[in-house]
């Protein structure tokens, strides 16, 4: 049941901002708010109101789909007692279908319609909906960015962070510069409104600390950084979330949206009410270009936690947002609009008191050091009573335990998505040295990869030894709860390492809904651990005994169910093991070449990758999962310079327009042609294009006119997309000489034109070229000038009029009215001509 804060929430008629710690009901609300709205409209639906269209959008595509799911099911309840039989069984049908084949979403914007709101998408979703008809750029939204070319937060750290010089590089952490880069200069709303997309290095040295306090000391070194990963990132052909480009023309993708956003509406139906679910995990350019998606200033509804802000490339802060989207609103002044209200959500769904009480205490430490970019609320409460964390000293019993699972009284196997449980630790450093340890049993995961997740029991490793930071400074940050004014900025560079830190542990301990194990190997830990003792809010495992009791295995339907669910949160890896466990060999193949694409930075590394794939796709029967899987292959074959087999591979996914590009590349003009003449209406514009004119440039008229269905076709084909020089040439060639000349004159292709006028046959045309030749000529030829007079104040040379002149007086048997007097003057010019 909702709570009076909750219900108010819900019910409030405007835009809002709401914040709430992990587990609070943040997603909850949104769902009730949007089954309300819905449900209203339903209700009234005989009075002809128009259906509201909702948009839900978050990072997490597999937390969209739960968020559908769950909604339409509260709406279907409504709906069953007037629904007859057939209905009824019509519905049980459905919902035994896949959810993309529920209701398909159109790849266009402007296509969508009614039906498919209420809608729930990813971002990534959203943002690689095609939004044609925008004049800004053309073919502006057809562009497609291969998923094997992008700079995740991993790939930033795995494959660039070690290319940068190590005077540049030493002593920075690698994710806290990513999120500098992402969110400050090219995220940040500053670094839109500049002419390149990202801040100039003037204008990032020269901005104040408080507006970017991370590296407010080691900006010279960070831009630096930053000029290096630009030019090994466009040497690769990569793109990252801030720069959806097209490498050719260096546009920024998401940039120019933003740009579209201030000059033009984007077309196609405009959203009333929008959802961002999980803000802290986007840059301030993303929140803009939600905010373009929506009519209704009143109708947006925002939610997040910046205790949670531990995503490679976010520095979200919701000042930040509140005051970006004032500014927006004030752009385009609107008497309606009512500043949006700020709700606070403080009781916590998810965890007990014991664990909250934990949590609440790193979150103390947070708002105490970094209060402008950690909001302060009031604490939070539980629901219910429960154990506090447990430390754990590591020793080998017991990572020998750790690796026999089925003997823990608290069930680290995998178990089903309501009573799973999981290690977790601090990286991926972290999880290699965890499974050299020989722990290989259950599901283990990064901080990172267990975000959006939640588990019975959570086993913690090594947070604390892990850390770059020392027991001397984890020490300084304890005493800050104790004592005020404690903290001092001398610590320089760990002052952001340890509160990255400290968001990762605050997530980490807010995974575990019954138990919470904290195990350490060094004394690292001690200040932290002391912290919470001294608060009463953990204790100390004496022995391990009094935990190995029986328990149950899982089934290998719940390996599966977990694995799919790693899928999609990227954890690769992971979810090869789940698959592995539940006796799925293509599904851990599958896992295996997604992770060998993500890890993959030589030709070699993408073809293997590129071959498992493929070796996956032909052992695959759904026609979804098997164009997925082709598509995956080929952008492998295209990372390593095999264009052919990526374009072969492409065709075999049915995507024509990358096929033709990657054969473009290959340089198989008549193999993308092919393609053409066999699918035409399915290839893009742009792309066609392309391959004509390569074909037009050859002058191979006989090929190109394969593709249309005649003559006439293609000539309006070549009117309608500007292909004037081209189609001059074709006409030319069909005999058509009178309108291949009216095209050059368009040109200001003077000679030419009157050569074709003076080769057609009829007597118009040759009295249109010769009124014009003697235009040309009394304009250059004025008596007494001397030739080099008349060479320079003539665009077309003498001699090349001269000679157009004797091919007039060549032609025979030309009657028209003006004739004989054309002939005369025609005559003389040549005579004045001679005698210069």
């Amino acid at each position: 049941r909702d709570r009076p804060e909750e219900r108010e929430i819900i019910e409030h008629p405007t835009s809002c901002y709401v914040i709430g710690r992990s587990g609070t009901g943040k997603t909850l609300t949104m769902m009730y708010k949007i089954v309300a709205i819905e449900h209203g409209w339903a209700s009234s639906y005989t009075w002809g109101l128009t259906k509201p269209r909702q948009l839900f959008v978050t990072r997490s595509r597999m937390l969209a789909g739960q968020v559908h799911r769950t909604v339409n099911e509260v709406l279907e309840s409504f709906r069953l007692a007037e629904m007859t039989q057939a209905e009824l069984a019509e519905l049980r049908t459905r919902r035994d279908q896949p959810e993309e084949l529920r209701r398909p979403v159109p790849k266009k914007w402007s296509q969508l319609d009614d039906d498919h709101f209420p809608l729930f998408l990813s971002f990534d979703q959203v943002i690689h909906r095609r939004f044609e008809k925008c004049t800004i750029s053309e073919g502006f939204w057809n562009m497609r960015f291969d998923e094997g070319s992008f700079v995740s937060g991993k790939r930033f750290i795995s494959t660039y962070w070690s290319r940068f010089p190590q005077r540049l590089t030493h002593g920075l952490d690698p994710s806290s510069v990513f999120g500098e880069i992402m969110g400050v200069l090219q995220g940040s709303e500053e670094a839109h409104n500049t002419a390149r997309g990202y801040l100039s290095r003037e204008a990032y040295l020269g901005s104040s600390e408080r507006a970017y306090s991370t590296f407010a000391t080691e900006r010279e070194r960070i831009y630096n950084i930053f000029e290096a990963y630009l030019k090994l990132k466009r040497r690769r052909q990569e793109y990252d979330d801030a720069e959806r480009s097209r490498t050719q023309l260096n546009i920024t993708r998401t940039h120019n949206l933003l740009v579209l956003m201030v000059k033009e509406k984007l077309p196609g139906p405009p959203v009333q009410f929008l959802y961002n679910d999980e803000v802290q995990d986007n840059l301030m350019i993303d929140m803009l270009f939600m905010r373009s998606l929506s009519n209704n200033s009143n109708g947006i509804f925002w939610a997040g936690d910046t205790a949670q802000t531990i995503t490679l490339g976010s520095s979200f802060k919701f000042s930040e947002l509140t005051s970006l989207m004032y500014r927006v609103e004030r752009r385009e002044p609107n008497r309606l609009h009512i500043p949006p209200h700020t709700f606070n959500l403080t009781v916590n769904r998810r965890s007990h008191m014991g664990i909250i009480n934990a949590a609440q205490t790193v979150v103390d430490l947070l708002t105490t050091l970094w209060s402008e970019s950690t909001d302060k609320l009031s604490r939070d409460k539980g629901h219910k009573r429960g154990p506090k964390p447990i430390f754990i000293r590591g020793s080998t019993e017991l990572f020998k335990l750790l690796g026999h699972r089925e003997n823990l009284g608290v069930s680290l196997e995998l178990g089903s998505e309501q009573c799973a449980s999981c290690t977790i630790v601090r990286d991926e450093v972290s999880l290699d040295a965890l499974f050299s340890r020989g722990v290989l049993g259950g599901v283990t995961l990064t901080v990172e990869q267990s975000k959006g997740l939640e588990f019975n029991d959570v086993f913690l490793w090594n947070f604390f030894g892990s850390s770059e930071s020392s027991m001397r400074e984890w020490a300084v940050y304890r005493n800050v709860c104790r004592e005020a004014g404690i903290f001092h900025t001398f610590l320089g560079l760990v002052v952001e390492i340890i509160r990255s830190q400290l968001k990762c542990l605050y997530v980490a301990i807010t995974r575990a809904r019954n138990h919470l194990f904290i195990i350490e190997e060094t004394v690292i830990s001690h200040p932290m651990l002391n912290l919470w003792r001294s608060k009463d809010q953990l204790d100390i495992a004496s022995n391990l005994e009094s935990w190995i009791l029986p328990v149950s295995k899982s089934l290998p339907e719940d390996w599966a169910k977990r694995g799919r669910i790693l899928m999609d949160k990227q954890n690769y890896e992971q979810a090869k093991y789940c698959f592995q466990r539940a006796g799925l060999p293509r599904e851990t193949n599958i896992a295996q070449a997604y992770h060998l694409r993500e890890s993959a930075v030589t030709a070699e590394q993408f073809v293997e990758a590129a071959q498992l794939f493929e070796s996956c796709a032909a052992k695959t029967l759904d026609v979804a999962d098997r164009k997925e899987l082709l598509l995956a292959s080929a952008t492998c074959f295209s990372r390593a310079r095999d264009n052919l087999r990526s374009a072969e591979l492409y065709h075999a996914a049915l995507e024509y327009t990358k096929c033709i590009v990657q054969y473009c590349k290959a340089t198989s003009w008549q193999k993308a042609l092919d393609v053409i003449c066999q699918h035409r209406d399915d290839v893009e514009l742009r792309a066609m294009q392309n391959v004509l004119l390569h074909f037009f440039d050859l002058g191979q008229y006989s090929r190109i006119a394969e593709v249309f269905a005649d003559t006439e076709e293609l000539i309006l084909f070549m009117k309608i997309h500007g292909m004037k020089p081209h189609l001059a040439a074709y006409l030319e060639l069909l005999g058509r000489y009178q309108e291949a000349a009216e095209i050059h004159l368009g040109l200001s292709h003077i000679p030419q034109a009157i050569a074709l006028f003076f080769r057609d046959p009829d007597p118009n045309s040759a009295a249109q070229g010769t009124t014009r030749l003697l235009d040309e000529l009394w304009q250059v030829s004025t008596l007494g000038q001397s030739v080099n007079e008349v060479s320079k104040t003539s665009n077309v040379p003498i001699q090349t009029l001269v000679n157009l002149a004797k091919q007039r007086q060549a032609l025979f048997g030309i009657q028209y009215k003006n004739h004989q007097i054309h002939e005369d003057e025609v005559t003389c010019q040549l005579n004045v001509h001679e005698l210069v």
